[in-house]
């Protein structure tokens, strides 16, 4: 038996227990979210799945409500773009603006995200994270700043590889992804919270990601457009060449950072040799 139901005017039918996420994606339909993965259970935690339900006045979270006979979804109105803007908005209030020296910079979802729905500006000041990087595993570096708490690697990590190496501690502004008590990741290295990582969070250290460059100068063109002199983007400095990008570097890298010294002393390498000018 099937359950009927219209997304986008599209009628479809699904086996029932399906989601309306599920489904969309099942029929080729776009749904943006940020938590969802089809090996692990219903999460809801981004908030970027809502989608509009005829008759319901609330918006729903598409990954974690299940179909309804003759149930009629919109996945795309004015009132779910504005919803979905706030949404990143807010997720992006505590995050580094360091896109253009990002290891995941053009295959970021955040990014992706920003740049379809907004916002060009943030109407929220606060204050950015300021935690070190993490380089002392020797598979996996992590960066805490970059973390929006998606979760999706620490339900990877129990539900999937049944180890639970990691988890979200702490509270407030101060909630992060790591092992218990802060400790140095020790684990089977696996990579599949890597893998999952929609940001640029968890890294794997012997090969980094390969860098979309066309997503990281377009992403540079943006920084030096709202903040022609890098002002607001204090850890990025952009070089330009004839009016037109051509580097980009991490202000805080030298000698003296944690990250570098750290970096330098596991590589060999002078300390701050890792973040020079990267050419776009």
């Amino acid at each position: 038996m099937s359950i009927e139901l219209t997304i986008n005017g599209k009628s479809i039918k699904v086996e029932p227990g399906t989601t309306i996420l599920q489904a969309a994606q099942k029929n080729g339909i776009y749904i943006p979210n940020m938590c969802y993965d089809k090996r692990l259970k219903p999460y809801g935690g981004c908030r970027l799945c809502i989608v509009e339900v005829e008759g319901q006045t609330r918006l729903f979270a598409a990954c974690s409500t299940p179909v309804t006979e003759g149930m009629a979804v919109q996945t795309e109105t004015p009132k779910l773009a504005k919803a979905r803007k706030l949404v990143l908005e807010l997720l992006l209030v505590h995050h580094p603006l360091d896109c253009p020296i990002c290891d995941k910079a053009g295959e970021c979802d955040l990014q992706d995200l920003a740049f379809k729905y907004g916002p060009s500006q943030s109407r929220f000041v606060a204050e950015r994270k300021h935690d070190p990087e993490r380089i002392d595993a020797p598979i996996v570096e992590r960066n805490p700043n970059r973390c929006i708490l998606c979760g999706k690697c620490v339900r990877v990590c129990a539900e999937h590889q049944g180890v639970g190496a990691i988890n979200i501690i702490g509270r407030g502004f101060k909630s992060k992804i790591s092992p218990a008590f802060e400790e140095t990741l020790n684990c089977e290295f696996c990579g599949n919270c890597v893998g999952v990582c929609p940001t640029g969070t968890l890294i794997g250290a012997p090969v980094p990601l390969p860098r979309n460059w066309i997503g990281v100068k377009r992403m540079a063109h943006l920084a030096a457009a709202g903040y022609p002199n890098g002002e607001g983007f204090p850890a990025v400095e952009l070089a330009l060449q004839r009016g037109d990008l051509a580097m980009a570097r991490d202000r805080r890298a030298s000698s003296s950072s944690p990250a570098a010294a750290g970096r330098s002393a596991a590589t060999g390498s002078a300390p701050s040799a890792s973040r020079r000018w990267t050419i776009l």
